[in-house]
Protein backbone atom coordinates (compact mmCIF):
# COMPACT_ATOMS: atom_id res chain seq x y z
CA UNK A 1 0.00 0.00 0.00
CA UNK A 2 1.65 3.00 -1.11
CA UNK A 3 -0.02 6.43 1.05
CA UNK A 4 1.22 10.42 0.51
CA UNK A 5 1.32 12.87 2.77
CA UNK A 6 2.62 16.57 2.81
CA UNK A 7 4.67 18.31 5.30
CA UNK A 8 3.51 21.13 6.26
CA UNK A 9 6.72 23.47 5.10
CA UNK A 10 7.66 25.28 8.28
CA UNK A 11 10.95 23.49 8.60
CA UNK A 12 13.65 25.66 7.25
CA UNK A 13 16.30 23.24 6.24
CA UNK A 14 19.96 23.42 4.36
CA UNK A 15 18.41 22.96 0.74
CA UNK A 16 15.74 25.66 1.09
CA UNK A 17 17.26 28.20 3.95
CA UNK A 18 19.34 30.49 1.58
CA UNK A 19 16.08 30.46 -0.94
CA UNK A 20 13.74 31.71 1.68
CA UNK A 21 16.19 33.63 3.16
CA UNK A 22 16.90 35.89 -0.07
CA UNK A 23 13.47 35.94 -0.87
CA UNK A 24 12.02 37.26 1.97
CA UNK A 25 14.40 40.53 1.19
CA UNK A 26 12.41 40.65 -1.52
CA UNK A 27 9.00 40.50 -0.94
CA UNK A 28 6.69 43.45 0.16
CA UNK A 29 4.78 43.85 3.32
CA UNK A 30 7.94 42.24 5.80
CA UNK A 31 5.21 39.59 6.49
CA UNK A 32 7.14 35.97 6.18
CA UNK A 33 5.38 33.64 3.51
CA UNK A 34 5.64 30.04 3.20
CA UNK A 35 7.31 28.57 0.96
CA UNK A 36 5.26 26.67 -2.47
CA UNK A 37 7.57 23.73 -2.19
CA UNK A 38 6.73 21.60 0.64
CA UNK A 39 7.97 18.18 0.34
CA UNK A 40 5.64 14.61 -0.23
CA UNK A 41 6.42 11.50 1.63
CA UNK A 42 5.69 8.52 0.42
CA UNK A 43 4.85 5.43 2.44
CA UNK A 44 5.25 1.13 1.26
CA UNK A 45 4.18 -1.18 3.49
CA UNK A 46 6.56 -4.41 3.60
CA UNK A 47 10.03 -2.50 2.76
CA UNK A 48 12.96 -1.20 4.11
CA UNK A 49 15.24 1.25 2.67
CA UNK A 50 18.66 0.91 2.08
CA UNK A 51 21.75 2.75 3.44
CA UNK A 52 21.64 3.52 7.14
CA UNK A 53 22.86 7.23 7.91
CA UNK A 54 23.28 6.24 11.59
CA UNK A 55 22.21 4.35 14.52
CA UNK A 56 20.15 6.88 15.95
CA UNK A 57 16.27 5.81 16.32
CA UNK A 58 13.76 8.56 15.84
CA UNK A 59 9.66 8.26 16.50
CA UNK A 60 8.07 8.86 12.88
CA UNK A 61 7.42 12.88 13.06
CA UNK A 62 10.97 14.06 14.32
CA UNK A 63 12.60 11.24 11.27
CA UNK A 64 10.83 12.83 8.64
CA UNK A 65 11.21 16.83 10.02
CA UNK A 66 15.78 15.38 10.89
CA UNK A 67 15.61 14.00 7.23
CA UNK A 68 14.18 17.14 5.09
CA UNK A 69 17.05 19.10 7.16
CA UNK A 70 19.48 16.84 6.27
CA UNK A 71 21.41 16.48 3.21
CA UNK A 72 21.67 13.35 1.26
CA UNK A 73 18.69 11.49 3.35
CA UNK A 74 16.16 10.24 1.27
CA UNK A 75 13.84 8.51 3.70
CA UNK A 76 13.14 6.97 7.26
CA UNK A 77 12.33 2.97 7.71
CA UNK A 78 10.15 2.57 10.83
CA UNK A 79 9.04 -0.84 12.67
CA UNK A 80 6.85 1.09 14.49
CA UNK A 81 5.71 4.98 15.37
CA UNK A 82 8.69 4.80 18.02
CA UNK A 83 11.48 3.37 16.34
CA UNK A 84 12.59 4.76 12.68
CA UNK A 85 16.24 5.38 11.25
CA UNK A 86 17.10 7.59 8.11
CA UNK A 87 18.30 6.34 5.41
CA UNK A 88 20.25 7.78 2.14
CA UNK A 89 19.37 5.70 -0.34
CA UNK A 90 15.73 5.70 -2.03
CA UNK A 91 16.25 1.92 -2.80
CA UNK A 92 14.51 -0.26 -0.57
CA UNK A 93 14.26 -4.48 -0.28
CA UNK A 94 10.99 -6.34 1.11
CA UNK A 95 11.18 -6.70 4.90
CA UNK A 96 7.46 -7.70 6.65
CA UNK A 97 8.92 -5.71 9.98
CA UNK A 98 9.53 -2.40 8.06
CA UNK A 99 7.54 0.11 6.91
CA UNK A 100 9.61 2.57 4.05
CA UNK A 101 9.03 6.17 3.93
CA UNK A 102 10.46 8.03 1.24
CA UNK A 103 10.78 11.85 0.63
CA UNK A 104 10.48 13.84 -2.55
CA UNK A 105 10.99 17.17 -2.64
Amino acid sequence: AVVSTQSTGDELSARTGFSAATMSCFQEGGEEEEEGAACTWTTTTGQKLKGKMSNKSYKLAECKSTCEATDGCKGCSCKNANKCTMHKSSKSKASAKYDAHAVTC
